[in-house]
C-alpha cells in the first residue's frame, strides 16, 4: 500500500467517525452545581441565585449521575442543557444500543420529598439539583424533556420512574408544588401518564398522547428507548420573594431501566405573565370589538415598553395596555441595566355576529293577531341552521336585551300582546360572543282543509274502543293537497300543543287513540318554523263492546224463535241462504221461517 492510499483511507475513516459521532449528544459530568445553574440553566440576571447543591450516584469510576449535555449537531431538541439521571449521565449518549441499568449494589437512596409529591414510598437512586432564587419578575418557566428506558413493550402500562420539580417559599415548611405536571392538571409527568396506546396482549389505552415524543430506534441521539415532547414547567411567583426549587429524579422500586430529565440550556426564564393566549385553537378567542386589558405591572420595574407583532407601539410605556385588534402583544419590563423580563400574549378575534330581522308566522284560530308561541322556534329561526349558535334569552325591548335584564321567563307558551310584536333574542356563539336578533311575532291567514274523519273497526283482539292508526298514510296527502312544496305535517294531541310544538306525536305511523271510540288530534302544517295552518283530524273506532256475546238457547221440539241482531247499520246472518235483515226466525231444525 502506498503512502497516499493509506493517508486517504485514514482521512475517510476519521471523517466517517466524526460524522457518526455528530449524530449523538455529548455529556460532560465534570460540571459543578454552580456551573450547571449559573452557566447553563439560567439565561438572564433577573433572578438572584444562592444555596446551589447537587447530589446523586457515587460511582467507583468517578462518573456522576448529572452533568452538562450538548446536542452536538444532532437532531436532539435542545442545543445544550443539564441532564439529571438515575444512572451514569455519560451513558445517555447514543446510539440506543444498550440497556441503561445503573445503580445496583450502591448506597444510593431515594428522596422523601419526591415520594410525597408523587404519592409513592419506594424510590431509589435519586439525583437532586436544588437552589434558592429571588425573582424580579412575576413568572418563571423552564423547558424539559423526560427520557426513559421504560418506554418499551407494555412497560408504560405499569412501570415508571419518578421525577418532580418542587417549588416552595424558601425557609419555610410549606408544602411543595410540583411543576412537572400535565398542562392544565395536577397529573405528574411519568412514563405511565404520557404514552400512546399500547397494542399488546397486556397493553393499555393511551395517556396524554399529545405530549408523547417517540419510541427510539437504534440511531438516536440518546441511549434511551423513548421520550416525551419538550414540555414547560412554569409558576407564578412574587417578585422579591425568596423561593427554593428542587429538581429531582429517581428510580421507582429498583434500579432497573434508568430514566433522565433533560433541562434546556438557558431556559430558566423570569418573565412577565400576561395571561393565556386567546386563540381559536384553544377555543377562547376574543369577541369582535372587545377591549382586552393587559397588565404588566411588576414591583421594582423601572420602565415598560409595549410591542405589537415585534413593532414598538408609540407612547405605550405604561404598565397597562388595552388592545382592540388581533396580534401578538409583548411588554418589555426593565428592572436594571442587565435585567429585563418580557411577556407576550397572542390575541385572535372572532368574526362579528350579524342578524337580519326575521318574522315568525304562527297560526291564529280567531284571526285577531294574538296567539300562543314557542319562542324557541323564534330562536331557531334567527340561528338560521347554524349549530354553533345558541339562543340564550328573550326580551320584549331592545334596551333590556342589550342590558341582559328582564328576560322573558316563560317562553313556551308565550302570548304576544300586540299583533306583529317584536321580541329580541340574545344569541351566543361557541366562544361566548353575543349579538341581538329581532323576530316579529306574526300570524298566518292560511286556511287548511280538515281531512275526512276516518274510522276503523276495533279488531285488534281487545274490544275496548282503542285502535292503531297510521296517521301519515291516512291523512298526509289529504292535508297537503294543493299546498306549496316543502310544507310538512306533524301531529299533536291538542290544539295548543300544535301551536307551541309541544308533545309532538312521535309514533305517527302507529298511533293509538287515547280517548275511546272517538278522538280529535291536530295536524300542524308548517313551512320551516312558520305555521301554515292547523287541521283537525277526527279518529273513530267502531266497537261492538259487549253487545254481541255468544248465547246457548234451548228450544222445545216443534217450536221456533226470533233472533234480533241489535241496532246496527248492516247485518249478515250465518244461514243458508245468508240473511241480511235485523231479525230472523228459526225452528229447532234451523229452518228459516
Amino acid at each position: 500500500m502506498n503512502t497516499y492510499t493509506a493517508y486517504f483511507r485514514l482521512l475517510f475513516f476519521l471523517l466517517l467517525t466524526s460524522a457518526a459521532s455528530a449524530q449523538y449528544i455529548r455529556v460532560d459530568d465534570t460540571y459543578t452545581a454552580q456551573q450547571l445553574i449559573q452557566n447553563v440553566l439560567l439565561n438572564n440576571q433577573c433572578a438572584a441565585v444562592s444555596n446551589i447543591s447537587v447530589s446523586g450516584g457515587n460511582f467507583a469510576s468517578g462518573s456522576q449521575s448529572y452533568g452538562y449535555f450538548n446536542g452536538n449537531g444532532s437532531t436532539f431538541p435542545f442545543q445544550d442543557g443539564v441532564i439529571l439521571s438515575t444512572g451514569r449521565a455519560v451513558r445517555a449518549v447514543g446510539p440506543n444500543t444498550s440497556l441503561l441499568d445503573d445503580g445496583n449494589n450502591m448506597d444510593w437512596n431515594g428522596d422523601t420529598d419526591l415520594e410525597q409529591a408523587l404519592d409513592i414510598n419506594n424510590s431509589t437512586n435519586a439525583t437532586v439539583l436544588e437552589f434558592d432564587f429571588v425573582p424580579l419578575a412575576s413568572h418563571i418557566s423552564f423547558k424539559y424533556m423526560l427520557s426513559s428506558e421504560e418506554y418499551h413493550d407494555d412497560a408504560p402500562c405499569r412501570y415508571s420512574d419518578g421525577f418532580a420539580f418542587l417549588l416552595r417559599e424558601a425557609g419555610t415548611t410549606n408544602p411543595y408544588t410540583n411543576l412537572a405536571v400535565i398542562p392544565g392538571s395536577t397529573i405528574p409527568v411519568k412514563v405511565t401518564s404520557v404514552h400512546p396506546r399500547i397494542n399488546t396482549p397486556n397493553g393499555c389505552e393511551e395517556q396524554n398522547e399529545e405530549y408523547f415524543g417517540a419510541f427510539n430506534g437504534r440511531e438516536h441521539p440518546t441511549n434511551f428507548n423513548g421520550q416525551t415532547k419538550v414540555m414547560t414547567a412554569e409558576a407564578t411567583v412574587v417578585p422579591g420573594t425568596s423561593y427554593h426549587i428542587k429538581l429531582v429524579i429517581a428510580d421507582e422500586t429498583n434500579y432497573r431501566y434508568d430514566s433522565a430529565i433533560f433541562l434546556g440550556g438557558g431556559s430558566f426564564n423570569a418573565s412577565t405573565y400576561l395571561g393565556p393566549d386567546r386563540l381559536f385553537a384553544t377555543n377562547n378567542p376574543l369577541c369582535n370589538g372587545e377591549a382586552f386589558s393587559m397588565d404588566g405591572t411588576t414591583a421594582t420595574a423601572t420602565t415598560y415598553q409595549w410591542y405589537k407583532d415585534n413593532t414598538a407601539i408609540t407612547g405605550a410605556t405604561n404598565p397597562v395596555y388595552v388592545a382592540r385588534d388581533a396580534g401578538t402583544y409583548t411588554v418589555d419590563v426593565k428592572f436594571t441595566a442587565t435585567c429585563s423580563a418580557k411577556g407576550s400574549v397572542k390575541l385572535e378575534y372572532a368574526a362579528p355576529l350579524t342578524f337580519s330581522t326575521y318574522t315568525l308566522l304562527q297560526c291564529d284560530d280567531d284571526a285577531d293577531g294574538l296567539t300562543a308561541y314557542n319562542l324557541a322556534a323564534a330562536g331557531e329561526l334567527a340561528k338560521n341552521g347554524d349549530t354553533t349558535l345558541q339562543a340564550d334569552a328573550y326580551f320584549t325591548t331592545l334596551a333590556d336585551a342589550q342590558a341582559n335584564t328582564n328576560a322573558i321567563t316563560v317562553i313556551n307558551p308565550y302570548y304576544n300582546t300586540t299583533p306583529n310584536q317584536p321580541v329580541y333574542i340574545r344569541i351566543q356563539n361557541q366562544y361566548g360572543c353575543s349579538a341581538i336578533a329581532t323576530v316579529n311575532l306574526s300570524t298566518s291567514n292560511n286556511i287548511v282543509t280538515n281531512p275526512a274523519p276516518h274510522g276503523e273497526c276495533d279488531v285488534d283482539g281487545t274490544d275496548d274502543g282503542f285502535y292503531s292508526f297510521n296517521l301519515n298514510t291516512l291523512f298526509d296527502n289529504q292535508i297537503l293537497a294543493s299546498l306549496p312544496a316543502g310544507t310538512q305535517v306533524t301531529y299533536y294531541p291538542a290544539y295548543n300543543d300544535a301551536l307551541t310544538f309541544s308533545n309532538v306525536i312521535t309514533n305517527s305511523q302507529a298511533y293509538a287513540n287515547t280517548t275511546a271510540y272517538a278522538q280529535n288530534i291536530y295536524a300542524r302544517v308548517s313551512q320551516g318554523s312558520d305555521c301554515y295552518g292547523i287541521a283537525t283530524v277526527q279518529l273513530l273506532v267502531y266497537s261492538f263492546g259487549t253487545s254481541l256475546t255468544n248465547e246457548n238457547i234451548t228450544l222445545c221440539a216443534g217450536s221456533n224463535i226470533t233472533l234480533d241482531g241489535g241496532s246496527f247499520s248492516t247485518y249478515s246472518w250465518d244461514t243458508t241462504p245468508i240473511q241480511t235483515t235485523r231479525q230472523i226466525t228459526v225452528d229447532t231444525r234451523a229452518h228459516i221461517l
